[in-house]
C-alpha cells in the first residue's frame, strides 16, 4: 500500500489536509472518500482505508476545515456550504470519476455527504452513511439553546464545551484509549457552526427526494449522539430506487470502531462492489 499526505487550499484559502490511500501493486480505478464527524480526524479511519486498499479501492480521507491537521476555526464554519466546496476541491484535485467513486460519511460526515449529493448531483456513484447525523440525540439545556442562538448571530465564535461522553463512541477501551491521547480530537464548538449543523439538517430532510443514488444507512442501535429513530422514516422519502438500511442493534455510535468492525466494514465494502465494478 502506498501512503501520501497532501496539503490543499480551500476557495478561501483554508488548508486541507488530505490523506491518501492507494494499492502498491495494482492501478485501482475505484475510489472510496471517507467524511470523518464532528471532532474527530480522518486518520481515525486508517483501518477502514487499509481494508478497502486490499479490496483493490483507492481512498482518500481528509480532514475537514477546522478538524484534525487541516486549518481553520477549530470546529467552526460561517456557512456549511463550505464542507461541501471543500470536498468538492478534493474531487476535482485527485481527478475522481463520479461513476467510480463511493462516499462514506459518518456521523457529522454523514450528513456532509448528503448535502454534498443533495447540492452537487453525480458527483459519486454510491453514498454510505454511519449513524448520519439527521436527528441530535445528546441532552442540550433549553438555557444554553437559547443562549447559543442569540450567541450565533451576535459572537458565532462563541465556543461551548462538547457534551459528548466518550463512552457513547464505542464499547471498545482500546479505541476509547486511543482517543483518550488523540490531541486532534476536537473539545468544544462555536455557537455559529451549531446552528449551522442544525440548518443542514433541516435541509437534509426536507430536500431528500434530491438523492437518487444507491444508498446504503448502516446504524447504531444504542446510539446516544445522533438520534437513530429519524433514519428510518427519512430513508423512505429519499428518491432513490436503490436503498438499504441496516441496523446493529447493540452497537454504539462509531459502529466502524466497534470491536467488530472489520465485518461492518466487510459489508458494507460487499455492498459497493454490487453498485461499483473495478473495470
Amino acid at each position: 500500500m502506498r501512503y501520501d499526505e497532501i496539503e490543499l487550499k480551500a476557495s478561501d484559502a483554508t488548508r486541507l489536509f488530505v490523506r491518501r490511500y492507494t494499492p502498491s501493486a495494482a492501478d485501482a480505478s475505484r475510489t472510496l472518500l471517507i467524511v470523518h464527524g464532528a471532532l474527530e480526524h480522518g486518520g481515525r479511519y486508517e483501518h477502514v482505508a487499509r481494508m478497502f486498499v486490499k479490496r483493490d479501492w483507492n481512498v482518500v480521507a481528509a480532514d475537514l476545515r477546522g478538524h484534525g491537521h487541516s486549518g481553520g476555526i477549530r470546529i467552526h464554519v460561517t456557512r456549511f456550504r463550505q464542507y461541501i466546496d471543500d470536498l468538492e476541491r478534493i474531487r476535482k484535485h485527485f481527478h475522481l470519476r463520479p461513476r467510480q467513486t463511493a462516499a462514506l460519511g459518518h456521523s457529522m460526515g454523514g450528513l456532509v455527504s448528503i448535502r454534498f449529493a443533495q447540492t452537487l448531483q453525480e458527483r459519486v456513484a454510491a453514498l454510505v452513511l454511519t449513524s448520519p447525523l439527521l436527528g441530535i440525540k445528546v441532552a442540550v439545556p433549553r438555557t444554553t439553546l437559547l443562549l447559543g442562538k442569540l450567541l450565533s448571530f451576535l459572537v458565532p465564535r462563541w465556543r461551548f464545551r462538547s457534551r459528548i461522553d466518550p463512552a457513547d463512541t464505542t464499547r471498545d477501551p482500546a479505541v476509547l484509549g486511543r482517543r483518550a491521547e488523540d490531541p486532534l480530537i476536537g473539545r468544544s464548538v462555536t455557537a455559529g457552526w451549531f446552528f449551522e449543523i442544525n440548518r443542514a439538517m433541516r435541509t437534509a430532510l426536507d430536500e431528500s427526494d434530491r438523492l437518487r443514488l444507491p444508498l446504503l444507512v448502516v446504524q447504531a442501535g444504542q446510539d446516544r449522539i445522533v438520534d437513530p429513530v429519524v433514519v428510518g422514516p427519512w430513508l423512505k422519502t429519499v428518491g432513490s430506487a436503490d436503498t438499504h438500511f441496516c441496523r446493529l442493534p447493540e452497537h454504539r455510535h462509531e459502529v466502524l470502531n466497534e470491536t467488530d468492525w472489520e465485518t461492518t466494514a466487510k459489508d458494507i465494502a460487499d455492498w459497493l462492489n454490487e453498485r461499483i465494478n473495478g473495470s
